[in-house]
């Protein structure tokens, strides 16, 4: 059985949430997220055998604008 715990960076375009990066490390998460410009999720992973298990909000960042 295998496990994994990472911190993923998703970002909000063309209406939807895509995936753009995972670490193992929340700082470095963190600092990427804060980087970007676009709406963005940082979430904690878990998954157990390729599956996910749990994913936790821990921050959303940037502008909700209507247009």
């Amino acid at each position: 059985m295998s496990f994994l715990e990472q911190y993923e960076v998703w970002i909000f375009e063309n209406n939807r949430w895509e995936l753009i990066a995972a670490f193992f490390d929340q700082d470095t998460a963190s600092a990427v997220a804060q980087s970007r410009k676009a709406r963005v999720k940082l979430i904690h992973a878990k998954y157990e055998d390729g599956q996910p298990v749990s994913q936790e909000l821990i921050a959303e960042i940037g502008n909700i604008r209507n247009e």
